[in-house]
């Protein structure tokens, strides 16, 4: 379904990568028929009815679909997922093979690659990294410049914050607190 256009309006990105603002060209959910949105670099990084806007940037293989929102100066690239009703704004950032679904966010200077993959309603904000083949899913948070990497798990309502890390194959679930410099890891 063609419910956008690429305009006129074009950059070249850091990397070499053009990219093409695009306007709306129907009203859907809460986006009017003309519309100015963000930038994509092709027609496959956004499928109906995902939106991007503001200065946000689609680019790659990246694809957003679903109810997905990505806006602010958010990123979304490589071979990366939106999805759903996720959300990924401020200046965060989504690449690689990393994968945001249901009504997880992203957001502030947070990072998500690699397979990483964000699910439920869990957040990840401020300069929080997940990366390889963690998962963080449910209710969980991940904050401050915490990171969670390997092949870690966090859910449940759990807390990541501060300079934590949660790594290899370490699990953090139910109401569980990891702050400040806390090191959490399995072999």
């Amino acid at each position: 379904m063609d419910y956008y256009e690429l305009t006129d309006d074009t950059k070249t990105l850091p990397n070499g990568t053009k990219v093409y603002r695009i306007r709306a060209t129907l009203d859907f959910a809460d986006i009017k028929k003309g519309e100015l949105g963000g930038w994509v670099e092709h027609k496959g990084n956004l499928l109906y009815p995902a939106w991007v806007s503001d200065e946000a940037k689609v680019f790659g293989r990246a694809r957003v679909s679903g109810e997905a929102r990505v806006s602010d100066e958010a990123c979304v690239s490589g071979e990366a997922r939106v999805s759903d009703e996720a959300c990924v704004f401020d200046k965060a950032r989504v690449s690689d093979k990393a994968r945001v679904s249901d009504k997880a966010c992203v957001l502030g200077e947070a990072r998500v690659l690699g397979r990483a993959r964000v699910f439920g309603r869990a957040i990840i904000s401020g300069k929080a990294r997940v990366s390889d083949k963690a998962w963080v899913s449910d209710k969980a948070c991940v904050f401050g410049e915490a990171r969670v990497l390997g092949r870690a798990r966090v859910s449940d309502e759990a807390r990541v914050s501060g300079k934590a890390r949660v790594s290899d194959e370490a699990c953090v679930f139910g109401r569980a607190i990891i702050s400040g410099w806390m090191r959490i890891t399995r072999r």
